[in-house]
Formats: C-alpha cells, structure tokens, sequence
C-alpha cells in the first residue's frame, strides 16, 4: 500500500488491515501518552506498509492534533472514484472506495488560528473485503458511540456474519458489553485530551474467517455543571447555515452542555417574531446539524413535499430545529423552544444511515411485565404507509419515502410548539422574556383541552406511565389482562394508550393523526393484544383482543380534534376535515396484528365477509409492531415549577 501523509496533525486509519494488537487488553494508542507537546508526526494506525486497502473497506482519516485548538474543518477528495465524505466537517471522516484504484483527500483547517491544509493517499485492491464496519467517527467524551459491522462484497448476503467478536485493541478502555452482536454500543470514556480507540471485530463470513478494525475518535470536552440543561454528553453541532443572522446564538441557545439558562427572546426569537411568512431559508437559518447531509435532507423535504406549507407555518412556533446524529426519540422543549429529530427518519443512503447513533429509545423495554400491549401503525389502502429498512440491506430510498414517517413527526412535534406558543400569544411576546418564562405564562392550550374534555381513565394514566416513563408495574398493574384493558380505553377519548402519558401528548396525538388522514389519507390502526414474553417478538405473536382503524371518528373525539386543530393551526379547516373522516373499522378479534392489517368494510362500515386474509403478503409477520420516536422531555430540575 502506497502511505504519503504530509503534515503534523493527520493520522490515516486503515481499517481492517489485519494490524493491531492481539491482546485481550486494549494498548494505548500511538501519541496518546498525555506527556508534554506532541512534536510533528504522522501516524498510520493499524497498518503496515505490507498491507493493501480492499474494495468496499472502511478507511478512517483523521486529524488529529491533542495540543492543538482545531477549528473550521473541511474535508475533500482529489482522486479517486467518489465517495461520500458524510463528516467532512469532523476530525475524522470514514471513507468506503467503492472501485480499486488510488485515493487523494485534504483537509482544511484552522490550528491555534492559523490556516493549515494537509493532504493524503493511499491505494485500493480490486480485492473484495469480506467484512466492513463503516461507522468510524469522532465523538465527545461520554458521547454515546455505535458501531457496526456489515458483510462486504464477497459475502454475498450482507446478512451473512455469523460467529461475531468483538474486543478493543487500543485506548482508554470503553465499558462495551454486546460484543457478539453486529452493532456495538457503548458510551465514550473520559479523557484529557483528543484520543484514538481501535476495535476489532472478527466473524465468519461466505464460510470464511475474517478480522476488521475501525478507530473512534474521541475529543475532550469539559465537565458538565450541576445545573446544565442537558446533563448528558452531547455531540458536536453547528448551524447548517454558519451565515445566519442566528449562526452565534443557534448552539449555545439549544445544544450545549454549557447552557444553563434559557435564552432570551431577543438573543433567540421565535420564527413568527422574524416573519409570520417564512420561506424555506428563513427556517434553514434556524437549523442545526451534528452532520450536513441531515440539513440538506431536511430542506429537501420542506421544499419538495410541504404543498400545503403546513411544516412551514407550524414552524413559526419555534425557535430552532436541532437534528443530530445523538437525538432519540424526538421531543420539543419549552426550555429552549426548539424541536429535537432524531436523523433516522431523514437518511437517503446506507452511508448517511451509518452516521446515526443505534442506542435504542431508552423505553423500549418498558411495560415488560404487564399482559397487554397497545400497538398501532399507519395504514394505507390495506398496506403500511411506510416501509422499515433493515440496516443491513444496504439499501438507498428516495426522498418521497421521508414523506409519511417525517410527516406524522414533524406534525406531531410541531402541535407542541403551538402548544405553548400558540398564534394568539404571538403579538404579546416580550423580546426580554426567556423562552421558558414565555412558554409557561399562560396556561397552554393542552391544560385548555383536558378542561374542556379530559380523558376519563386514571386507570389508563397511571398505566401509561409504567409503559412510557417510570417501568415499575405494581400487581395490581401487572394483573390486568387485555379484556380489562379494553373496557376502559374503548368508551374513552384517547386516541392512543400514548395519548394518557400526559395532557401535551394527548393534544399532539390528536393534531398528528388527523393532519396525516386529510393531507395523506393515511390511517392509524391501534389494537389492544397480549404482551409476548420478549421484546422483539414477530407481529404474529400479538393476538387482538380489540382494535379499530381510524378510531379519530369515534363521536366523542370528533370535538377533542376540533378544539385542539382551532388552536394548534388556525389558518386549516379542521370541521371540513373532520367531516370527511372515514368510518371507523373495527378488527377481527382472534386474528393477529399482522392478519388484521387487510380490512374491507361493507355498506354498514363492518367487516365485509368477502375479506380474503390470503392477501397479506408481508414479511411483516417476522416483525414486531412499532414503538414512538418522541416523547415529553421534562423540563430541567433547576426550572421545575
């Protein structure tokens, strides 16, 4: 392999090249002694000149100065076949060459205030790899990292490791436990200054054997105070647009672990303060991003499939929008006026998708120990609206395919910023107000709601917070069975068992699924089943006890979605949508949640006879029903109130 690395501060990275230590502990890596100044050096790590890159095997550059004040990072490449170069703006970019031949990058930056560029190259096999673990990245210290690894070309079926180990070859030693798993997760470790871990993962592949290395860059980052906002580790962010009249105020406003306060109006405003008609750039000047494709995705959808405008009226209710590769589940803030995303619902390539953290939503195993579950899904012309994506497919999706699953969150999310910030409140605000005191001055439109029409189980309250917050079932709790379950939530006005996880929730689920049934015409289906004993049990486990497609024109929730509608986006006519609402159907009981996803209602809105159950065709069978991406962040404990 051909090494040319000109300057101090670059370290290129060759994954999988068989290097690396075979120890069961992990060696510290090269330049991470921590002793005085580091002089000018380059670095290969994991590699020696023997060894060649093979087609489709992650390579990690990175720039790596730990003496140094880096800033205005720019990656690009000068031969070479193209390849992504999806954390360009990082200290480390993961490349994968897709064709043999030789490969050029440089890199742009800033250090203690002077410019700097650097370049590299190195060659590529025609050589196919066997496995790949494309996920190299640069994290902060605590930062949550994941990674995982692929069957490349010669595998045949990118599904087809087997026998999978993992184990760290160099650095500080991370806390990793899932290490037969294809994905490793684990949180960054402390350290004092920019530092380099390595990993190992070996598996068989095709009937073979096979080792590949990826390296983790982790930076410095200083201790989190007591009284932060955010009291977890947060990534690395900046505004998708740095020449924003906003570019200075965006991050420490809404993703810093130094923000302690919420900002004022007049440092952060509302978009509906700046423009009570914002265009596409007006809201991407409020955008921020852990990684550019994301920003680039998002204004895509906003200008390709927002006819209506609707996303961009219901914006003007924010302060900024946060997408971030850390972010799960999606939340709005009253803290700081601003919407979360969480990227998986954004990405378009397997490339962008290997950007984004796999932690889990922290409440997916919550609820374990009752006997009923309270799946749903969106539905349209007796399919899923949306399809799911394993990532191991490797797969690309059009931009149209954001269009359902981004829909219903930005629709969702968006009712709780009109929430606390509705319309009518607009004109009154005091631009030396911080958003949180704004926020919370006049009851919110959700408190309005439960006044007018409050849910009547308590039961279905207390219940919704094992399954959504706390996880602790008493007996009682643990003891009812679906048949009990149904005689309280049927007659009620919840549209979801979410709906009861608090007053905010109830408001936004209502706006949600009637935006999604008048602009899409598409349907939410909930059922109240069994609880299967595992959490990933296939759809086919889950047997209904009771269920309904577009429960939204039950009578006693037609005037909860009027009322919330008036409030949430005045300028929509709510009532004609209301009224052009499909009957409810009801499902078939006995059946499983996947047979009951073909529904055909006769001229009294029942299931027709003639229902041919032989028409589900889906794999959906082998998968297990769908959980929420978003969720009520509470506010910090320092604003309790």
């Amino acid at each position: 392999m051909k090494k040319t690395l000109i300057g101090s501060a670059l370290l290129l990275a060759l994954s999988g090249c068989g290097g690396g230590s075979s120890s069961n502990e992990p060696t510290p890596a090269p330049n991470n002694t921590g002793q005085g100044a580091r002089d000018a050096s380059v670095l290969v790590d994991n590699a020696s000149a023997s060894k060649t890159v093979s087609t489709g095997q992650a390579v990690e550059l990175i720039l790596y100065a730990p003496d140094s004040s880096i800033a205005n990072i720019q990656w690009s490449q000068l031969s070479g076949t193209n390849v992504e170069l999806l954390s360009a703006s990082h200290k480390l970019v993961s490349v994968v060459p897709t064709q043999s031949g030789n490969y050029q990058f440089q890199v742009n930056f800033n250090e203690n205030g002077v410019s700097k560029s650097l370049t590299t190259e190195f060659d590529v096999s025609a050589d196919q790899s066997l496995i790949t673990v494309p996920s190299g990245q640069s994290v902060r210290a605590q930062n949550k990292v994941s990674l995982r690894a692929f069957g490349g070309e010669r595998s045949n079926n990118s599904n087809s490791l087997s026998e999978l180990s993992w184990q760290q070859t160099s650095g500080p030693t991370a806390a990793i436990a899932n290490r037969s798993e294809p994905v490793l997760i684990f949180d960054a470790p402390v350290v004092n200054s920019d530092t380099v871990l390595t990993f190992e993962v070996t598996a068989r592949a095709n009937g073979q054997s096979a080792t590949e290395t990826v390296s983790v860059l982790v930076e410095q980052a200083a201790s989190i105070a007591e009284a932060a906002y955010f009291d977890d580790r947060v990534a690395n962010v900046f505004p998708y647009n740095r020449n924003s009249q906003y570019a200075n105020q965006l991050v420490n406003c809404v993703y810093s672990n130094t923000l302690s306060s919420s900002c004022t109006l007049q440092r952060l405003p509302l978009i509906a303060q700046q423009t009570l008609t914002p265009t596409v750039d007006d809201i991407m000047d409020r955008v921020v991003v852990s990684h550019q494709w994301m920003g680039d995705n998002f204004k895509a959808f906003l200008t390709q499939l927002d006819p209506h405008d609707d996303f961009k009226q219901l914006l003007r209710a924010t302060t900024a929008v946060v997408i971030s590769y850390d972010v799960r589940p999606s939340f709005y803030w009253a803290a700081t006026g601003a919407i979360y995303l969480d990227p998986e619902n954004f990405w378009l390539t397997p490339r962008e998708r290997d950007t984004i953290n796999e932690a889990p939503d922290f409440r997916s195993n919550l609820g374990g120990d009752l006997q009923f579950a309270i799946p749903w899904r969106y539905v349209k012309d007796n399919e899923y609206a949306f399809e799911s994506y394993d990532r191991a497919e490797r797969v690309n999706r059009p931009l149209s395919a954001l269009t359902y699953p981004l829909g219903y969150l930005l629709y969702h999310e968006l009712a709780h910023a009109n929430d606390f910030f509705p319309q009518t409140n607009w004109p009154s605000l005091e631009r030396a107000d911080r958003v949180l005191d704004a926020a919370l001055e006049n009851a919110t439109r959700s408190d309005l709601l439960t006044a007018f029409s409050p849910l009547n189980s308590q039961v279905m309250r207390d219940l919704a917070q094992v399954r959504y917050r706390t996880g602790e079932a008493n007996d009682t709790q643990k003891a009812y069975l679906p048949q009990d379950i149904q005689t309280l939530f049927a007659p009620d006005k919840a549209v979801h068992f979410y709906s009861y996880s608090s007053e905010r929730e109830d408001f936004a689920m209502l706006f949600e699924e009637l935006m999604m049934q008048h602009r899409y015409g598409v349907i939410r289906d909930v059922a109240i089943t069994n609880n299967p004993d595992h959490v990933n049990s296939p759809s086919d486990d889950y047997i209904v006890q009771w269920g309904q497609r577009g429960r939204l024109a039950q009578p006693q929730i037609t005037d909860r979605i009027a009322f919330t509608s008036d409030y949430i986006y005045p300028e929509f006519n709510a009532q004609s949508a209301i009224e052009r609402l499909p009957n409810t159907l009801p499902f078939i009981v006995g059946e499983t949640w996947r047979e009951n996803l073909s529904l055909s209602p006769d001229d009294k809105g029942r299931l027709s006879q003639g229902t041919q159950r032989s028409k589900v065709q889906r794999t959906d069978g082998k998968q297990p029903p769908a959980q929420y991406h978003y969720y009520t962040k509470p506010l910090p404990q320092s604003e309790q109130r």
